[in-house]
């Protein structure tokens, strides 16, 4: 009879399938929504940025069931978002936007089914496969549709705001690969291409002071900059409450994660950030933002609910969490009694991670932690004692170890007994 965790691990293995067949599944995609909806057959502009929101959709779901990230925390892919707004200039109505994605589950989830159908040769294993594929599928396209009517009806209002509307518009250029007047889109940016850029990407769903949400994460965006040592970054919306950003750094600059979160709570309290590495030219404005983009999944998916989250910190959790079951199994090995999932053992993991984290400084780490020096080096020590071996000893290992339990918690600790 298949287990709950069997049928988890045949959940994700039809995610990573979908993931791995993303480039031929797009164009399928698009053909069969196109065969049903006539009205998207226009420009080859069109059907790229068709095809490149229907491939961003299924890379966002197969990675949202893989990872298992719960479904209020999912967010509609940029090309989505992207694709709403062209929608909106070529006069599609929101009524028609809404069908096409009933269109596009109605595919995808055929594609599902039988890949579900692949994935095993009991039919009621598949059956089972099947609903709970097709229901997580129904819940991502209710919440993509949720954020692709207010990004629809906010590029409605924008229509009016020309000049607002083309700096947009190089934006997505840009990040969509299109053939760009560099010069003509520095004019209209304001913002010199072919430096040194970090994307960052803010979000807040708070309020303050009767300030709008979106404000709020300007102004975070913008304390960011001034964070690096940097002038007015370029800001684009996102949707309610989310906006995206690129700051233009200096050759030498350093990200320093504890600045950075102090600006964020003087500037927004409530805002968030995921960031980018400092990459050269258009194609570093390129990859940053996905590089902002990955860190900003991880956030959303870890229970702690981090305030800065750098690409560089969390690049590799997905690859050492491709196999949760196993990585929970080497979090115990490596931690011993210090994976126990519980505040005194998280405030000595949390020390050794942020010791690690600043190569080896007890001055940085008490900065970060907010504690003095000498209760750093009583931490470490009862961390040595728990774990009953040198911090020193095994140290990629346990840094491993450690990376793992601080972004992704209770997947990946033990529970404690009880007393």
């Amino acid at each position: 009879m298949t287990t709950d965790a069997a049928q988890l691990e045949r959940l994700r293995e039809l995610a990573r399938g979908l993931g791995r067949e993303v480039d031929a599944a797009g164009p399928a995609g698009v053909a069969h929504v196109v065969e049903r909806y006539r009205g998207l057959e226009s420009t080859g502009e069109a059907r790229d940025i068709a095809l490149a929101a229907v491939r961003a959709n299924v890379v966002a779901f197969a990675e949202a069931v893989e990872h298992d990230m719960p479904a209020d925390r999912w967010e509609a892919p940029l090309m989505a978002l992207v694709h709403a707004r062209r929608l909106a200039r070529a006069g599609i109505g929101l009524d028609d936007i809404l069908r096409l994605y009933r269109f596009g589950q109605e595919w995808l989830f055929e594609r599902v089914s039988q890949l579900a159908r692949e994935e095993t040769d009991d039919p009621a294993c598949a059956a089972a496969l099947i609903e709970q594929a097709g229901l997580l599928l129904f819940r991502y396209i209710d919440a993509v549709c949720v954020r692709v009517a207010a990004e629809y009806e906010a590029e409605r209002e924008a229509m009016v705001r020309g000049a607002l509307a083309r700096r947009e518009g190089v934006v997505r250029a840009l990040l969509a690969g299109e053939p760009v007047d560099i010069a003509a889109a520095e004019a209209t940016l304001g913002y010199r291409l072919s430096g040194r850029h970090v994307a960052v990407l803010c979000w807040t769903q708070r309020r303050r002071d009767g300030v709008a949400a979106e404000t709020g994460a300007e102004d975070a965006a913008r304390a960011l900059a001034g964070a690096l040592g940097a002038g007015r970054p370029l800001v684009v919306s996102e949707h309610a409450g989310s906006v995206g950003a690129w700051i233009a750094v200096a050759e030498a600059t350093r990200v320093d994660r504890v600045a950075l979160e102090d600006a964020l709570r003087e500037a927004t309290p409530g805002a968030r950030a995921a960031i980018g590495t400092a990459r050269t030219g258009i194609d570093g404005f390129r990859r940053s933002r996905r590089e902002a983009e990955h860190a900003r999944a991880v956030a959303l998916a870890s229970a702690r609910e981090p305030l800065c989250v750098a690409y560089g910190d969390v690049a590799l959790v997905g690859l050492l969490a491709a196999d949760v079951e196993s990585a929970r199994r080497f979090v115990a090995d490596q931690l011993g009694d210090l994976a126990r999932d519980d505040s005194a053992h998280d405030t000595l993991r949390r020390t050794v991670f942020e010791v690690f984290r600043a190569g080896g400084s007890h001055k940085v780490a008490a900065h970060v932690l907010h504690v003095h020096r000498n209760t750093i080096a009583h931490r470490l020590a009862r961390a040595e004692e728990i774990l009953a071996r040198p911090l020193d000893r095994e140290r990629q290992e346990l840094e491993a170890a450690l990376l793992l339990a601080h972004w992704l918690g209770s997947r990946v600790l033990s529970t404690p007994p009880d007393d």
